[in-house]
């Protein structure tokens, strides 16, 4: 899937700069003691960078990776209600952007040409 006329901005540059997400994720995951700080600031970062890059940073799997596996982690755990806020943030940030472009959504089920669903 190719976006005619987008020219990368600074903030986006961060998002699609190959490792730096997923670095990140590896960041939080080992930080226990300020896990729901840390967490709630990625889950922030990432609101930021979908809402500015209006659903262009979606379609680069260096950036849709991580933040899958972002989501993933948050399943079936109980959060403080500022972290709480910000998933809900987030996800409603990343159903705007579906709603502006629905070939969006296959990534969200396919995350690449040889692999099957997204888990």
């Amino acid at each position: 899937m190719e976006f005619k006329h987008w020219q990368v901005r600074p903030i986006e540059r961060l998002g699609l700069r190959v490792g730096v997400m997923v670095e990140l994720n590896k960041i939080v995951s080992v930080c226990f003691r300020c896990i729901n700080v840390l967490r709630l600031e990625q889950l922030k970062l990432y609101e930021v960078l979908v809402s500015h890059s209006r659903h262009q940073l979606l379609v680069h799997e260096s950036f849709l990776r991580p933040l899958l596996k972002l989501l993933s982690s948050c399943a079936n755990e109980v959060f403080p209600i500022e972290v709480e806020k910000g998933l809900v943030i987030l996800l409603n940030q990343l159903c705007v952007s579906l709603m502006h472009n629905d070939e969006l959504l296959d990534l969200f089920f396919f995350t690449s040409h040889n692999q099957g669903p997204a888990k």
